[in-house]
């Protein structure tokens, strides 16, 4: 059997066996494991196991078996911390033999600490020179593992997940529920599996709110939405934070522009140019001239939606964005 033949390899020397994935082991698999954790103590044998967390229910009986195996006497959990800026630029200077720290830096950001990413960033560039940080771009097979997790949750976390990201990275039940127009407590069972297979975690700072584990699973989320749909999200999202502003709730000028700006052709489009022009002046005070030259490039584009707009607001657009060149072309002489 398995467990003889490992036994009597043991014998002549120390083993180290892994098993990748063990989450997908068969019934026979669990039920060697089973015997192995029993025994191994006898044996000069590590076992290591390397378990992905996935969405199940009560009725799961491999996640049932894997929590025994996790709290036998002989057994270990490791839960593995995502990995550091210095642990990110470490790597990069043992793959690469030097260290850059704009890649080191973009190569962090866009993985967020995650082995797998990090890895999958730098895989098209083994052997070669290290590339330039915009040249980083994220492959199908991190993308694939991120869309097999999702595939994993019910229809109905899909969709709650699907409205959260249009919200952002960062979004609480208060909002979400306008959005979905869904009660709170319907969303908190939708949420269930998808905090269960860490898709989602709850916010450190505040009651109600979460954050998508990872960047990616919120780009895969909103762009395998259809474009109505999407427009008609972020026309919900601006209008449950126009409303929280009304009352008193902390929202930028810049949230409600990008939402109202995404959602057309749906909504008022002088509404969305309206709050970009504001976003756009106090990102000028803040000194961010790129994120209001943007704001306003949006929202002179978004006029097409309309065959009526109003002359005078296409020239204020035009000249505000004369002022941004200007002042732009300026500091970078000066720098």
């Amino acid at each position: 059997t398995a467990a003889q033949l490992l036994s009597a390899a043991a014998r002549k020397r120390s083993l180290l066996v892994i098993i990748d994935d063990v989450q997908w082991a068969d019934a026979a698999s669990l039920k060697l494991l089973s015997y192995l954790v029993a025994e191994i103590q006898r044996w000069p044998l590590l076992m290591l196991l390397t378990q992905r967390s996935i969405s199940s229910g009560p009725e799961d009986r491999t996640e049932r078996e894997l929590a025994r195996l996790g709290a036998h006497t002989h057994s270990e959990h490791i839960r593995l911390e995502r990995l550091h800026a210095s642990d990110v630029e470490e790597y990069l200077s043992g793959l690469f033999g030097t260290g850059s720290r704009a890649l080191s830096r973009a190569v962090f950001e866009r993985s967020e600490g995650n082995p797998f990413f990090m890895v999958e960033l730098l895989r098209p560039w083994l052997g070669m020179a290290p590339p330039l940080p915009e040249q980083l771009e994220v492959p199908g097979a991190a993308l694939e593992l991120v869309r097999e997790r999702l595939q994993s949750l019910p229809e109905l976390s899909r969709d709650v997940l699907s409205a959260a990201a249009v919200i952002g990275q960062t979004f609480d039940l208060g909002l979400l529920s306008h959005v979905t127009e869904r009660p709170a407590y319907e969303l908190l069972e939708a949420l269930d599996d998808s905090l269960a297979n860490d898709t989602i975690v709850p916010s450190a700072e505040s009651t109600g709110a979460y954050a998508f584990d990872h960047a990616l699973i919120r780009e895969v989320l909103y762009d395998e939405l259809p474009l109505s749909k999407r427009c008609w999200l972020h026309g919900r999202a601006g209008d449950g934070l126009a409303r929280r502003r009304d009352t008193g709730g902390d929202v930028t000028r810049a949230e409600l522009a990008h939402h109202f700006l995404s959602a057309l052709p749906r909504g008022d489009v002088n509404v969305a140019v309206g709050y970009a022009r504001e976003a756009a002046a106090s990102a000028t005070i803040m000194c961010a001239h790129e994120d209001a030259r943007a704001l306003l490039r949006r929202a002179l584009a978004s006029l097409r939606f309309t065959t009526a707009s109003d002359p005078e607001v296409r020239t204020a657009l035009l000249l505000e964005l004369a002022i941004f060149a200007f002042v732009v072309v300026g500091l970078a002489t000066l720098t």
